[in-house]
């Protein structure tokens, strides 16, 4: 029996040692979920304010549907799945600036190529 026990000690200790094997306890507290989702929040509200709902409308969309998702899944207790449904979710703020950069290279654009045509 000494062998059954020493294995079944290795495979435990492997078990509870290795990365990412906290046998289902959460990384992230649900207080510490709550705020992050609080300022990813106030980050789209203040995106919104600058007109992203008009020039990055499938972002702010998908960033609202993370954090409803989210939303869920800390009132379900499962506050690791939630934080990564908000950090999908924070992914997409680069894609509202690259957006509005585009947005204001077209309109560069379009004022150059309009005032260029003038001069004619």
């Amino acid at each position: 029996m000494k062998p059954l026990r020493f294995i079944t000690l290795i495979v435990f200790l492997i078990m509870t040692l290795l990365p990412g094997s906290r046998g289902g306890a959460d990384y992230h507290s649900a207080n510490e979920v709550k705020q992050i989702l609080s300022k990813v929040q106030k980050k789209l509200a203040e995106a919104k304010d600058q007109g992203a709902d008009s020039f990055a409308v499938n972002e702010t969309k998908r960033i609202q549907d993370q954090i409803t998702r989210a939303e869920i899944l800390i009132e379900k207790g499962e506050n690791d799945m939630a934080y990564y449904e908000i950090r999908i979710g924070v992914e997409y703020f680069p894609l509202i600036k690259a957006r509005e950069r585009l947005l204001k290279a077209r309109e560069a654009f379009e004022s150059f190529d309009s005032g260029k045509g003038a001069g004619k």
